[in-house]
């Protein structure tokens, strides 16, 4: 049986979608998309911290900065290949995980959305 695992785990590591995954994954180390990155996550904390002080203080100036920069962020191509191919990834993962537990049991449940 772990002879069938790793053989499995071989062809997945050796599959074209997850090498184009590894890929793009590799790029979201670009310099820049690293800093668009870090400044996404520094105004998420930002906004997250003030949403608990809703009531006393104006968060709508940190509503819009992050809009904008989500925004940014989805036009990024590099960004945006790498959501695919992450997307790509899961659904060959999930086709494998139908495949191997679809007759072990009526209770797990493989669909996660």
């Amino acid at each position: 049986m772990y002879d069938l695992i790793d053989q499995l785990v071989s062809l997945i590591i050796n599959d074209e979608i997850y090498q184009t995954y590894l890929s793009s994954n590799k790029k979201l180390n670009d310099k820049q998309v690293k800093k668009l990155l870090k400044k996404h996550q520094d105004i998420q904390n930002q906004y997250f911290e003030l949403k608990k002080y809703e009531s006393y203080v104006s968060i709508d100036e940190t509503k819009d900065s992050l809009k904008t920069i989500k925004k940014e962020m989805m036009n990024n191509e590099i960004i945006q290949k790498y959501y695919q191919d992450y997307y790509a990834l899961n659904e060959l993962l999930d086709e494998l995980c139908q495949i191997i537990f679809k007759d072990i049991s009526d209770e797990i449940v493989l669909k996660r959305y």
